[in-house]
């Protein structure tokens, strides 16, 4: 049983699935998923291991290749311990969409992790880049650009392109969240275990909010929230913008 509780990031999960007793069985969840519990559990079944494994934080589960569309999602932390930094890489072929890449730690300073992603974006083809506009991302921004970024494929909420990065609020948090539950119903896999748990702890709080459960995280999540923004966006590679929410995509 201890084995199968560390497939769980919540107590309540597990007990929901393995009741110990009647009670149990027949009480209701302490939450509610955001995300379809049937899809990620199939996720879960069928995510492959990885190939390849960098430094102990950059994890790889399928190499670029021509004719996919890329897409990256960043969500930048301190690096000092406390949440964690995320460079989510996800392909998208045809109807399909899989994670391919992404560096998740909380260990590494940021300008160590702008050059960690920075190397990893070229593999994958310089895709384009959905990154926050909070101080944390702002500078991953400042810092991947002289290394060669193309300021263009960086997404810009600042209609001057003055400021680059994506401006959240509790607003654009909500739609992308919604958003992403849509996708993750799709045709879509996702192979990082520890992603797959972070979206099995989004709860419906009381108060009506989508959000990370107590003890959790939601770096991962947010990362491939900012990917999904962009497919959503971006038709495919080397079409046109098809903005839907917000309307300040200056790409």
């Amino acid at each position: 049983m201890e084995r199968v509780k560390r497939d769980y990031y919540l107590e309540w999960q597990c007990k929901a699935d393995y009741p110990s007793t009647e009670e149990e069985a027949l009480s209701p969840a302490s939450g509610r998923t955001v995300f379809d519990v049937a899809t990620l559990q199939r996720m879960q079944q069928n995510a492959v291991k990885e190939i390849e494994v960098r430094q102990g934080v950059i994890h790889i589960f399928r190499r670029a290749e021509l004719g996919v569309q890329y897409m990256a999602g960043v969500d930048m932390a301190e690096g000092r311990g406390g949440d964690h930094s995320v460079t989510w890489i996800e392909g998208r072929s045809g109807l399909s969409r899989e994670l391919c890449a992404v560096i998740h730690t909380n260990r590494i300073l940021s300008d160590t992790f702008t050059f960690m992603s920075y190397e990893l974006l070229k593999e994958y083809y310089f895709p384009r880049i959905i990154c926050g506009a909070d101080a944390w991302g702002q500078m991953f921004l400042d810092d991947i650009v002289p290394l060669g970024y193309d300021r263009g494929k960086i997404y810009c909420s600042d209609k001057k392109r003055e400021k680059l990065g994506y401006q959240e609020s509790g607003k654009t948090r909500d739609l992308d969240l919604a958003k992403m539950a849509k996708a993750i119903m799709g045709n879509m896999q996702i192979h990082y275990i520890p992603a797959i748990k972070e979206f099995f702890a989004f709860q419906l709080g009381e108060n009506g909010r989508m959000e990370a459960a107590e003890g959790s995280h939601d770096d991962l999540v947010m990362a491939a929230c900012k990917a999904n923004f962009g497919f959503l966006n971006y038709k495919s590679a080397g079409q046109g913008i098809k903005v839907s929410y917000p309307s300040t995509w200056r790409g």
